[in-house]
Order: C-alpha cells, then structure tokens, then sequence
C-alpha cells in the first residue's frame, strides 16, 4: 500500500517540477517548446488548438497533470502570442486562444530554425 502512495507522490513531484522548469524558461526558450504542440503529427484538435491544449501537450509524459495547467496557462500564452508575432502560428477561426499552424511554423519546425525566427 505505501509502494503505490509513494509512487503516487513521487509521480506528482515529478509533474510540479517539470511545470516549474517549464514555466521558469525564457520566452522564447518556452515558445520553442511549445511551436510542436500545433504540429499534424502532435494530432492537434480539429477545431483549433488552444492554449489549454499546448500546455497539456507540454506534459503530455507527467500523469496526472491536468488539475496543475492553470499553472502553465498564462506562459504559454505569452509564448503562444509570441509564435503570433512572428507568423509562425496563426488565429484559428478568429478566436483568440485557438491558433493553428502556419506554413512558416512547420518549416521552422523542419529546418529547426524555430528559435532563429523569434529573434
């Protein structure tokens, strides 16, 4: 019994580090992680991704993560408007925190350049 509440508890350690790590990165560090989020092969939601959705991508590996994405809410939309700015990512159907790719934002993603973009 205590092996599983112990695992439980580490697994949720685990989770706030990481969402502390990820909330911790520079901007543009942050919106480099998050441009693969609205990439085809991430399976992005049909009516547009949010920013809800980019952060549950973040922590896609952490179990349990979903009740802590308030947390990470607000710096990925900072970094999501920054993805904005630069035409990598684009307004998804005019809502506001639903955004899509670009054709810019998949070719950064395959040249790599995504970090060389937002300079």
């Amino acid at each position: 019994m205590f092996g599983s509440a112990g695992k439980k508890a580490a697994r949720a350690a685990a989770t706030r580090e990481e969402l502390q790590r990820l909330a911790a990165l520079p901007l543009v560090d942050l919106a480099v992680a998050v441009l693969p989020a609205f990439a085809p092969a991430s399976e992005p939601p049909a009516r547009g991704p949010s920013v809800w959705w980019a952060a549950a991508w973040l922590l896609r590996e952490q179990r349990g993560a979903a009740r802590q994405l308030k947390d990470l809410h607000e710096p990925v939309r900072t970094a999501i408007e920054a993805l904005l700015q630069v035409g990598l990512l684009e307004r998804h159907d005019g809502r506001a925190l639903h955004v899509a790719i670009t054709a810019a934002g998949e070719a950064a993603l395959a040249a790599g350049d995504v970090r060389e973009r937002l300079a």
